[in-house]
C-alpha cells in the first residue's frame, strides 16, 4: 500500500519506518493452543459464576412490567386512533342527526323518507319539527339542514 501526498509541504516519513509499519500490518498473530484453551476455560468459569437471568427476581418483574407496558401502550394507541377518527363534536348532537353519525347529512333525511314511504315504525326523534307527526315536513327540515353551509342553504334560504 502506498500513500501519496499531493502537498509538497507535508512532512515525509522515513522509508524505513514506512516499511517497518507495513511489516507489522502484514504479520500474522498466532496464539498457541494452550493459551487459547486457558482463555476459553477462564471465560467459561467466569460466565458460570454469573446468576441466571431467571433466578434474579427483578428480571422476572421487569419482563412482566415490559409486557404490561407494551400492552397498555398498544391499547392506548388503538383507543386514541379510534377516538381521533371520529368527527369532533361542536356542541350537542343535532336533533336532525337521525342515524347518530355525528353530523347531519342527506342520509338522515333518507332514513325518515324510507320510514314514511314504507310505513315503517317511527321513533320520536324523527319528529324534528315537533308537530307530533312524522311527514314530508320533517324530511324537508332534515334535508335543508344537511345542505346548510354556515347557516345559509344552497338554495339561499336559511
Amino acid at each position: 500500500m502506498t500513500y501519496e501526498l499531493n502537498d509538497e509541504s507535508d512532512p515525509q516519513m522515513p522509508q524505513g519506518l514506512t516499511d517497518a509499519l507495513g511489516d507489522l500490518y502484514d504479520a500474522k498473530l498466532v496464539v498457541p493452543d494452550e493459551v487459547n484453551q486457558r482463555i476459553m476455560t477462564s471465560a467459561r468459569e467466569h460466565l458460570d459464576e454469573l446468576p441466571d437471568a431467571h433466578s434474579i427476581p427483578i428480571m422476572r418483574y421487569m419482563r412482566w412490567g415490559l409486557a404490561t407496558a407494551a400492552s397498555v401502550g398498544l391499547v392506548s394507541g388503538l383507543l386514541w386512533l379510534q377516538m381521533n377518527d371520529r368527527p369532533d363534536p361542536v356542541g350537542p348532537v343535532a336533533i336532525e342527526d337521525i342515524d347518530a353519525s355525528g353530523g347531519v347529512d342527506i342520509l338522515d333525511a333518507f332514513v325518515v323518507a324510507r320510514h314514511v314511504r314504507d310505513g315503517l315504525p317511527f321513533s320520536e326523534s324523527m319528529d324534528v319539527n315537533g308537530d307530533g307527526t312524522i311527514d314530508k315536513q320533517d324530511i324537508r327540515q332534515i334535508a335543508m339542514r344537511a345542505v346548510t353551509l354556515n347557516g345559509v342553504t344552497s338554495g339561499g334560504a336559511s
